[in-house]
């Protein structure tokens, strides 16, 4: 579970104790005073029962008891809501993780990592790979780039979730727009010299300086 989930969820307990001591406590001080306080005479008729209507205090108080039991309801609700997010969330990480494991072993040939680059549509333009999700550029999530030549190759607006690019030559190439995705995408002894990184999401890569 990430850092800020782990957060969320603290909170929603913190809140839902609060919300719990806040109605044992009035809970507590209602009964003592209805234990202490001395019957009124507007409250007293024969035979110990009264038509008289309960007074606006004691209306507003089981609303209030009311809203309370609601609200713990939603911070049940949300605990439980946010527990499902972390728990898919960790689903994902795992799958994630087990992209790169897949990918067979050792390094491909430079000749196999350039025929899945051109499968993938991208092209080779001005001594390096162009892969453009404009262009309809899309790379298989876990790829494995690794030990391969990549130098200069561009990555604009593509997903990389999972991509093996350790041990690669990634040296002035440029990982490119707020959607390029490199969640668990492995840059392991890469060489990154000059490597561009600007604005892509590279929360959950492995290996970055």
């Amino acid at each position: 579970m990430s850092e800020g989930m782990k957060k969320l969820v603290g909170f929603a307990i913190f809140g839902a104790l609060i919300v719990a001591g806040i109605v044992g406590s009035d809970a507590s001080d209602d009964s003592a005073v209805t234990r202490n306080a001395a019957p009124s005479w507007d409250t007293l008729t024969v035979g110990g029962s009264s038509d008289i209507p309960p007074k606006d205090g004691e209306v507003e108080s089981e609303k209030g008891g009311d809203c309370c039991d609601k609200t713990l309801a939603m911070l049940g609700e949300l605990i439980t809501k946010v527990d499902a997010l972390a728990q898919q969330q960790d689903t994902l990480a795992q799958q994630v993780a087990g992209l790169n494991v897949n990918q067979g072993n050792g390094d491909p040939t430079q000749e196999e990592v350039e025929q899945l680059l051109r499968d993938s549509n991208c092209s080779w333009s001005d001594d390096h790979w162009d892969c453009r999700s404009i262009n309809g550029s899309a790379i298989p999530l876990g790829s494995n780039f690794s030990g391969s030549n990549l130098a200069g190759a561009l990555f604009s607006m593509v997903d990389l979730t999972g991509v093996n690019f350790s041990g690669a030559n990634l040296a002035g190439a440029r990982f490119e727009g707020y959607s390029t995705v490199l969640m668990g995408a492995d840059f392991t002894g890469a060489n990154l010299a000059g490597t561009d990184f600007s604005n892509s999401q590279t929360e959950g890569a492995i290996g970055l300086p």
